[in-house]
C-alpha cells in the first residue's frame, strides 16, 4: 500500500462552535462557510479536543511536537512585552524535541511548509530590524527577498522546506492576513505544481498555514475609527458567553490581572456584541 500525501490546513484565532450558538449564527455558518462543511463531511470532525497551551508560539509549537511546554520549552510568546531576540524569549529549538516535520521526514516524505510559522524566530535580518519582508503594504511581491529565504531555507532545521519569510506578526499592514493570505494560498498551490512535475514520486507532507481569522487582533474600539471598515450586516448577533460576567473570587490571580493589565498594552477592545460579531 503506498503512503498517502498529507496537506495540512492551519488558520489562526479560529475557535470550535460554542455550545451556546444560537441557530442564526448555525445557519450563517452553513451558509457562507460552505468549505468548512465539505471537509468536515469528508473527514473526521472531533468534538473533545483541548488545547496542549494557551498563547501562539507556545500553543503552535505543542500542536508540532505533540509535547507540552515543560518538555519543548516554549512558553511565551514575543510582541508587547518581549522582542524576538529577548534572552529571556525561549524559542523551539530544533534539537531538543521533534518536529511533525521530523517524523514524516524518517518515514520517507518530503516536508513543505508555506506561510505563518511563529515557532521559532526565522526572519532574516533587515535594516530596519523588523525582519526582511517580501511584500509591500499592496501585496507586490520581492522576488529578490523571496530567493533569500527560498537559499536560506531556514526551517529544515526543524524538518521542513521552502517556508518564505517574513513571519506575519506585527501591525505593519504587510503582516495582515487580508495581505498574506491570498499569497500563502499561491505559495501552496507552486508547491503542488512543483510536486506534479517532479520526476520523484515519493509522498509529501505540506503545511498551509493561513493568517486569518487572526486580522481580529486589529479590530473593534479604535481600530475602527482608523481603518474605516463597517461590520456587515449579514453577520448575525453573537451571543456573550455565560461565562462572561463570573467572579474571580477564588481563582489564579493572573486571571485578573490579565483583565486589568491588557488594555493598557494595547487598546481596549471591549467585549460587547460588535466586537463578538467581527
Amino acid at each position: 500500500m503506498s503512503k498517502p500525501n498529507v496537506l495540512v490546513i492551519m488558520t489562526d484565532e479560529e475557535r470550535y462552535p460554542t455550545p451556546y450558538e444560537t441557530p442564526a449564527v448555525t445557519r450563517f455558518r452553513r451558509d457562507h462557510l460552505p468549505a468548512r462543511d465539505r471537509i468536515r463531511d469528508g473527514g473526521l470532525e472531533l468534538h473533545r479536543h483541548y488545547v496542549g497551551a494557551t498563547a501562539c508560539v507556545p500553543s503552535r509549537a505543542t500542536m508540532f511536537t505533540g509535547q507540552y511546554p515543560s518538555l519543548h520549552h516554549v512558553s511565551q510568546t514575543d510582541g508587547i512585552a518581549k522582542g524576538p531576540d529577548d534572552p529571556s524569549m525561549h524559542w523551539l529549538d530544533p534539537r531538543r524535541v521533534p518536529t511533525l516535520g521530523h517524523w514524516f521526514r524518517a518515514a520517507g516524505y518530503d516536508t513543505h511548509y508555506r506561510g505563518k510559522w511563529h515557532i521559532s524566530h526565522a526572519d532574516l535580518p533587515s535594516a530596519d530590524g523588523f525582519g526582511l519582508a517580501t511584500c509591500d503594504d499592496d501585496g507586490v511581491l520581492d522576488r529578490d527577498a523571496i530567493a533569500a529565504y527560498r537559499s536560506a531555507d531556514r526551517l529544515d532545521p526543524f524538518g521542513f522546506s521552502g517556508w518564505i519569510g517574513r513571519e506575519p506578526h506585527g501591525a505593519a499592514k504587510n503582516n495582515c492576513g487580508t495581505v498574506r493570505d491570498p499569497l500563502y494560498a499561491e505559495e501552496v498551490a507552486d508547491v503542488f505544481a512543483e510536486l506534479a512535475k517532479a520526476s520523484k514520486a515519493g509522498p509529501w507532507l505540506a503545511v498551509a498555514s493561513f493568517v486569518n481569522p487572526h486580522d481580529i487582533a486589529f479590530a473593534g474600539g479604535i481600530y475602527e475609527l482608523l481603518l474605516g471598515y463597517e461590520l456587515d450586516p449579514a453577520v448575525p448577533e453573537i451571543p456573550a458567553a455565560p461565562s462572561q460576567a463570573d467572579s474571580f473570587a477564588g481563582r489564579p490571580a493572573c486571571q485578573e490581572q490579565f483583565t486589568q493589565l491588557w488594555p493598557q498594552m494595547v487598546a481596549h477592545q471591549p467585549p460587547d456584541g460588535a466586537y463578538r460579531r467581527l
